[in-house]
């Protein structure tokens, strides 16, 4: 029985592999609405100490932070990110100012960078939205400098 067994595993997987894609085509991220929700998937970087948005949303962001608490080698802060939208892809946040309620998670591993790996609620300025924010912190210069990449759904 095993004599049979093996060689059908072997077909099996063999005919299951097919053809497999080499080309990137459907695998860049793309402005979309989300059926005819007419949320928005985005994404974008935003640096800092400037405070420049680009990507598909464009403006300025500006972050009030909490107090810092540490566990070993992970901090935690709470932060309030305010995004003035002066232009980008999505033509309703266009004017509007969107307010994100981002529980900061960054890791101390090799510093002086700070891995940055968090997610963002949206609490005001449109219908709903979230986002991962993913990137390095630099706490060797004076102001910190950042640079994060945002990803995510906005609901206008």
């Amino acid at each position: 029985m095993k004599r049979l067994l093996i060689p059908l595993v072997f077909v099996g997987l063999a005919v299951g592999c097919g053809d497999v894609p080499t080309g990137t085509d459907g695998l860049t991220p793309n402005f979309e609405l989300a059926g005819n929700s007419g949320c928005a998937t985005v994404s974008g970087a935003i640096v800092f100490p400037s405070g420049t948005l680009s990507g598909d949303v464009i403006g300025t962001v500006v972050n009030a932070a909490g107090p810092v608490v540490r566990h070993g080698k992970v901090v935690f802060r709470p932060v309030v990110q305010t995004w003035t939208v002066t232009g980008g892809i999505v033509q309703p946040l266009i004017g509007r100012t969107l307010v994100f309620e981002n529980a900061f998670r960054g890791t101390l591993a090799h510093l002086p960078l700070i891995g940055v790996n968090t997610t963002m609620r949206l609490v005001a300025g449109a219908q709903k939205g979230n986002l991962t924010l993913h990137g390095t912190t630099d706490v060797s210069t004076v102001p910190r400098t950042s640079h994060l990449e945002y990803h995510g759904v906005i609901c206008p």
